[in-house]
């Protein structure tokens, strides 16, 4: 736990308890434990190709933007239904307007490769507009809730 807590940033939700466990076990593994250790884009590749979803997860809360972007991307190649629910979480929690320049277009990727990995994750493909859209996404999240608790 204390190394997922040094990986993420408080302003995302915190790693539900099936994240954490999921996450425990796979960095058992040194090479899962070395990549999560360093955390950078590069390590998120590596993290995929051990199927290591849940410690992915665990990334989506990286105060590094890139990071995020990249472990949204490997979950929605993984598609495995399994972290959805969290994936869900980490959509609602960045269903927002970020201001400036490049911050905005970052946290407008995020946005869009979020609910492209829930899409994936959960067979239910739903469209937001271009850029930043947070009501897209909000309705988006909504609609992934109810196809992961009907």
């Amino acid at each position: 736990m204390a190394l997922i807590a040094k990986q993420t940033v408080s302003s995302m939700p915190k790693p539900s308890v099936e994240v954490v466990e999921g996450a425990a076990t796979e960095l058992r593994d040194p090479n899962v434990r070395r990549a999560f250790e360093k955390l950078d884009t590069d390590a998120i590749e590596e993290l995929r190709k051990a199927g290591a979803k849940w410690t992915i997860a665990a990334a989506l809360g990286s105060d590094d933007v890139d990071v995020r972007i990249r472990a949204a991307h490997a979950l929605g190649k993984l598609r495995d239904p399994a972290p959805a629910a969290y994936m869900v979480e980490i959509a609602r929690a960045n269903a927002h307007f970020v201001s400036g320049s490049e911050e905005a277009t970052l946290h407008g990727i995020f946005m869009h490769a979020i609910a492209d990995a829930l899409g994936e994750c959960t067979g239910t493909k739903i469209a937001i507009k271009a850029g930043q859209d947070p009501k897209g996404l909000e309705a988006a999240a909504n609609a992934w809730q109810k196809k992961l608790c009907p």
